[in-house]
This record gives C-alpha cells, sequence and structure tokens, in this order.
C-alpha cells in the first residue's frame, strides 16, 4: 500500500468527556496503515505532551516497525498500545 493510498489516521476521545477535560482518553486508529508517517507519530506524541498527567493516550493498530523504533527511541511511555485481540472472543 503507498503512502497515498493509505487510511487517515482517525482520532476518538473516550469517556464521555472532551479531550480537553480531566481523565479523559485520546485513542488514535492507525489501522489500514503500512507504516505511520511523521504527521501521525507527532499528532501522538503532541496529544500526550499537551495532556494532563492523568489523561491517556492510546494508540489501536501501530504499524510494527514504527513502534520498534518509538522504543528504541525511548518514547514508549508517552502512549499506551490498544491491546490487539486478532479475532479472539471478548
Amino acid at each position: 500500500m503507498r503512502n497515498d493510498e493509505r487510511k487517515a489516521t482517525q482520532l476518538h476521545t473516550v469517556g464521555g468527556r472532551p479531550a480537553d477535560g480531566p481523565g479523559s482518553h485520546v485513542v488514535f486508529d492507525l489501522s489500514g496503515t503500512a507504516r505511520a508517517n511523521v504527521e501521525d507519530i507527532s499528532l501522538i506524541l503532541t496529544a500526550r505532551l499537551r495532556s494532563a498527567p492523568t489523561d491517556e493516550v492510546w494508540v489501536h493498530s501501530m504499524p510494527s516497525r514504527t513502534a520498534h523504533i518509538l522504543r528504541l527511541l525511548r518514547l514508549e511511555h508517552l502512549f499506551r498500545l490498544v491491546p490487539e485481540n486478532h479475532g479472539e472472543a471478548n
């Protein structure tokens, strides 16, 4: 999949609060992307740096290469990965 064909990054807030409210969660959905680009990564990191310490930033379906690079840069503590269930029943 070429980068110009990839699905746009989706942003969700969870918990019924506005994204800037206390205790809110922000979820970035990278489903369908072969690799995250600079804009995706900067949005994720900016969301974490601009949110309160009690807020959480989650990333769904982060490409493995991108996750590996962020671990090497020691930035993985800034967000949480949504667990993948790979088709298993809830």
